[in-house]
């Protein structure tokens, strides 16, 4: 109990200060009280995870994309899962932590000169996720000098402009959920041809139920090759018993840099959906969906390869990546050397790291390795620990 208790206590000391968030063009911070307070809600989920694999695969991405620095994965995740009830629990924690992340965006550009050249840097790194925050800057900037020669029938401003700010607020809507207010503002642009919109109104009609609406609106942004488009699209397909021309998409999807789609299109080459069952093609996709850095995909190659060490390589990788289900995974493997060589002292910091991070099953294994680790042992994998949570 000693170790746990001091183990906490690290964590503690560690998410008292603040951490760093990075953007394209800057170094910002977010208070430690914030950070604080997301980790408590991500180790109240934790504790209500009760052995179900896909569950536990959720929670560990989550912790991935807190651990990771930029805010466009946020969104990303928002609007990949924004319409799945699997995720009803950790969608309100992930706009929490998004808001708090664009807040500190805000705080570093209002010290910030308007200049158009800020406003163009602004929009480049933020324009996806804090699109209020660029039009706040935005509003702030001069407008650039009139040109003396004036086209002979210039656009009014309105027709200029007025589909990129309901593009914005389309986008900012959906990222909030506000759906009713969303729908009418995503219609002028996606009436327009914006892929993005059209998957927003495709994902709230899905929502809502109307699928002859979503199916029209996935069609189009799939065919402009928006990934998240194309992802729905092969999900709607497959709910209509279609299941071979939802594989289509889904391979579009993955063939556009999507590591989500990846994971699933592994999914229907293991269960056989549109296709033979093809465990190659799944373990394949599976390992191009890790190598982009998708934690869902770490953790299935790390339980399907069990015994083996490529499957302690995968553990290692989503455990580096800061998933406590890895982490505990990854602590028992070198404890029984299931994947490679017995390893006490790499045991003891793993499943002392999954026990910080909330993952409660690795309690007792912890005590039990305190006792059977050397003081010079327990001295250097406590120092490792430390130095991981301080990296954070």
């Amino acid at each position: 109990m000693r170790v746990y208790t001091s183990l906490l206590l690290a964590l503690a000391l560690t998410l008292g200060g603040c951490q760093n968030l990075s953007g394209p063009d800057s170094l910002l911070t977010r208070s430690g009280e914030i950070i604080k307070t997301q980790t408590q809600k991500l180790s109240e989920l934790a504790a209500r995870i009760t052995g179900d694999p896909e569950a536990e695969a959720r929670h560990a991405e989550v912790e991935a994309l807190f651990a990771q620095q930029y805010i466009d994965p946020l969104t990303r995740y928002i609007n990949a899962h924004a319409d799945d009830p699997a995720y009803a629990d950790y969608l309100p924690l992930v706009r929490e932590e998004r808001v708090s992340r664009c807040q500190a965006i805000e705080d570093r550009y209002r010290r910030e000169q308007p200049t158009r050249s800020n406003l163009q840097r602004l929009r480049a790194g933020y324009q996806l996720s804090c699109p209020q925050v660029v039009s706040d800057f935005a509003s702030r900037v001069p407008a650039a000098p009139t040109s003396s020669a004036q086209p002979s029938n210039p656009a009014p401003a309105s027709a200029a402009t007025g589909n990129n700010g309901d593009a914005d607020n389309c986008y900012l809507l959906f990222a909030i959920k506000n759906y009713q207010q969303a729908e009418p503002a995503c219609h002028a642009p996606a009436e327009s041809g914006d892929a993005k919109a059209q998957y927003h109104l495709a994902a709230i009609a899905h929502s809502s139920g109307d699928q002859t609406t979503a199916l029209r609106w996935a069609r189009s942004a799939a065919a402009q090759g928006q990934p998240n488009g194309q992802m729905l699209l092969a999900e709607l397909l497959q709910q209509q018993g279609r299941p071979t021309e939802a594989l289509g998409w889904l391979k579009r999807a993955a063939d556009s840099g999507l590591p989500a789609a990846r994971y699933q299109l592994a999914q229907a080459y293991q269960q056989g959906l549109g296709t033979e069952a093809d465990t190659a093609q799944a373990d394949n996709q599976l390992r191009r969906a890790a190598a982009e850095g998708y934690l869902p995909a770490m953790l299935a190659l790390g339980r399907n390869k069990h015994g083996s060490a490529a499957g302690r390589h995968w553990l290692q990788q989503a455990a580096e990546a800061g998933s406590p289900e890895a982490q505990y995974r990854l602590g028992l493997d070198y404890m029984q050397g299931t994947g490679g060589p017995i390893d006490l002292q790499a045991a003891y910091v793993w499943l002392s790291l999954s026990l910080v991070n909330g993952e409660q099953r690795g309690k007792l294994h912890v005590e039990r390795l305190s006792t059977q680790l050397g003081s010079d042992q327990l001295a250097s994998a406590r120092s490792q620990i430390q130095n991981r949570l301080n990296s954070r």
